[in-house]
């Protein structure tokens, strides 16, 4: 599951109270009928699908309004399952989808072919927000930045160490920083945004608190109790209750960076501020 959020190109008075404030993004990321629960109560919290997993958003469609959902190409996911997925499917799958945002179908390592996709898709008469790759060329970011992209999803983040991470964090800022170029984080925890003023992220941390045995409350590990004779894979689906919890948790966290950081944002989104602030 993930969150997510977009604003148009002149970007209104930004407000802690104002709703647009809230970008978190859950992963739906499995095909786990509890995820339907879990989800079912968070009506008002925005989540991203992966066009990989399709089945997951035909089990929450219609539960959720347009405007709180984002639909990931799952291009990751497509290369490292080799999934037999082309760009038609997601182009024929978007024109039926209820969403408010869509990224592009990006293709690891490709730059050049990603590109091109984000024309193909938009020749069809669909928005969907670039995806710009850690370790790709920094003047492919340049190229979206300077056609009037304003919104651009960072990724191959994950897994990467922040030796790694930072430095190009550091970059994407610094050259979306005139611009007030809103970036998404793919895959990045919320405790990023308290570094930078990323304008949306997503991630699927909470649904690792089965596999892990245990819950991280208010900085504190709280162990959920393991059933008898169940396997680890069943433990990490089995119950949802553990999941929503941590995911609310998450949700409480990323508010409080957000509210604690507001000044920033405001600055950064009204090209007001500079690079030593964005990044100091």
């Amino acid at each position: 599951m993930t969150y997510s959020i977009a604003m148009g190109k002149n970007m209104p008075h930004y407000s802690v109270d104002d709703k647009r404030s809230e970008l978190m993004f859950i992963e739906v990321i499995g095909i786990n009928p509890n995820h339907a629960e879990y989800l079912s109560q968070l009506p008002h919290t925005h989540h991203l699908f992966s066009f990989a997993y399709q089945q997951v958003y035909e089990t929450i469609n219609g539960k959720l309004a347009p405007e709180y959902i984002m639909i990931d190409s799952g291009g990751y996911s497509i290369h490292t399952l080799g999934l037999d997925l082309t760009i038609d499917d997601y182009i024929k799958f978007l024109k039926k989808a209820r969403y408010k945002y869509a990224f592009n179908f990006d293709i690891i390592g490709n730059p050049e072919q990603t590109y091109e996709n984000q024309k193909y898709i938009e020749s069809h008469g669909l928005e969907v927000i670039p995806v710009f790759h850690l370790g790709t060329p920094y003047k492919h970011l340049q190229r979206y930045i300077n056609e009037g992209y304003n919104y651009i999803s960072l990724g191959g983040m994950v897994g990467k160490h922040n030796k790694i991470r930072i430095p190009f964090l550091n970059k994407c800022f610094t050259l979306g920083m005139k611009e007030g170029t809103k970036f998404h984080g793919l895959g990045l925890s919320h405790k990023y945004c308290k570094e930078y003023p990323l304008y949306s992220i997503d991630n699927s941390n909470h649904i690792m608190v089965r596999r892990n045995g245990k819950m991280k409350i208010r900085g504190r590990d709280i162990k959920i109790p393991r059933v008898h004779g169940e396997t680890r894979e069943e433990r990490r689906w089995n119950d949802a209750e553990p999941v929503l919890i941590q995911l609310q948790e998450n949700i409480r966290e990323y508010k409080e960076l957000v509210k604690k950081n507001w000044l920033k944002y405001h600055k950064y989104f009204q090209g007001k501020v500079t690079i030593n602030e964005v990044l100091g």
